[in-house]
């Protein structure tokens, strides 16, 4: 008798019980969240081989990428429960500030300098981070990128994005 309940058990367990099917169609149709990124740039005829980095921040994914001729850039992507919109286009990027108080956008402060002496940056009187990465030109040469970045809330001293930059960031150099 008690061969026989194992036997039904073990039967049931690896034929009777399975919804295999069910499961391995739900996980064909996950995305991980790279590929939905990507999915959505190569619809805007972005080149994916140009982005060197993501941030995310509330709901909204930051696409940075780099290219020689324009340098360091940035898209603005809104993360839902079942897509990834585009929200802002390819932004060209040496110091600004960018955002959408109509989407409740953070406020994002890019600042890069060739400066060699910066050791850090201050935005708002708060640490940037700090994004530093080589990128291959060809075989034999190679470029440092290195920016900092910073998210701010919308507030009243951000009515006029255009004077974000200039007043709000501080420079830290290396002494000597």
């Amino acid at each position: 008798m008690i061969k026989l309940l194992m036997t039904t058990t073990v039967f049931l367990f690896l034929f009777g019980c399975s919804n295999e099917e069910t499961v391995v169609e739900n996980l064909s149709e996950a995305k991980p969240l790279e590929e939905k990124i990507a999915d959505v740039m190569e619809e805007q005829d972005y080149l994916l081989d140009n982005i060197v980095d993501y941030e995310i921040n509330d709901d909204f994914i930051y696409v940075f990428s780099y290219t020689t001729q324009s340098g360091l850039s940035a898209a603005i992507l809104k993360f839902n429960s079942n897509s990834i919109d585009w929200v802002m286009g390819e932004k060209s990027i040496q110091t600004i500030s960018i955002g959408d108080p109509e989407e409740s956008t953070p406020i994002l402060t890019v600042v890069q300098t060739d400066e060699p002496n910066v050791k850090g940056v201050r935005v708002n009187n708060e640490h940037a981070k700090l994004i530093q990465l080589t990128q291959d030109l060809t075989e034999d040469y190679s470029t440092e990128v290195k920016y900092w970045i910073h998210f701010s809330k919308m507030t009243e001293d951000f009515e006029n994005l255009e004077n974000i930059p200039s007043e709000n960031i501080e420079f830290i150099r290396q002494n000597g």
